[in-house]
């Protein structure tokens, strides 16, 4: 009767520590996503009197990526500090019709062809943030602000044609040049949402919706030698999907 006792607590005692299993107090990962990035404001050449000589070009978010690593420190149960270390790609794209290019796509259908004007500016960035968990459970529902110094490694502009052929049939050469003025070191106000798995025991993947905001203009100028816009900050949407381990 009495190892019976004895057994039936040890088993109690087993399944009691199982259920009490420590949370790791740092966490690792990667996370790797897409971006869409916007200048706050027009900027040379298709600023004031540029734009009446290029009146067919239109700005759109630049489609970019980014990826890097990631580390979590648990604060308490609800509260993280949260670091990454991140190549991003950012920049603006404007662009205009091109009717000289047909395209067909895969189902027979013509598409529109444009050409575009590509700001390109690389970064590595290092965001900081504090991030709260909404659901104690498994379920990783959490939400952040923080900030995220970055420092610019590459930036220029690419005229790129579509197709690459001009209207009298010989091929337009695509152009690409130094990007002058960009601001070395910057800010950028950052804040987002994270869903996904927060077991402690294996590998838990998550998804990450960000938005970003520069806290100093892109260009260390407010205007270029001719005296045309350079003044203007950029922000940011990205989707990402990262793993914790």
């Amino acid at each position: 009767m009495k190892s019976k006792l004895f057994l039936a607590v040890l088993l109690c005692y087993g399944l009691h520590a199982q259920g009490q299993r420590p949370t790791k107090l740092v966490r690792v990962g990667l996370k790797a996503g897409i971006n869409g990035s916007l200048f706050t404001r027009n900027v040379a050449p298709f600023d004031g009197g540029y734009v009446r000589q290029l009146p067919d070009y239109r700005r759109f978010f630049r489609p970019s990526g980014f990826g890097g690593f990631t580390a979590d420190f648990q604060v308490s149960s609800r509260f993280m500090i949260g670091t990454e270390l991140l190549f991003n790609s950012r920049g603006m794209v404007y662009r205009e019709k091109n009717d000289a290019v047909v395209i067909i796509d895969d189902e027979g259908y013509e598409q529109q062809a444009y050409n575009r004007y590509n700001y390109n500016i690389d970064y590595f960035e290092l965001p900081l943030t504090l991030n709260y968990n909404l659901r104690a459970s498994n379920t990783w529902l959490v939400i952040y602000g923080g900030i995220a110094p970055a420092m610019a490694t590459n930036h220029k502009t690419k005229l790129y044609y579509e197709e690459s052929i001009r209207s009298d049939g010989r091929r337009a050469q695509n152009v690409r040049e130094r990007l002058d003025y960009v601001r070395k070191i910057n800010n950028n106000a950052i804040a987002g949402i994270k869903v996904g798995d927060d077991t402690n025991d294996k590998v838990a993947a998550y998804a990450d919706f960000r938005f970003s905001h520069t806290l100093r203009p892109v260009f260390t100028r407010s205007t270029d030698a001719s005296g045309h816009n350079l003044h203007t900050q950029m922000f940011t949407f990205s989707a990402s999907v990262g793993f914790r381990f």
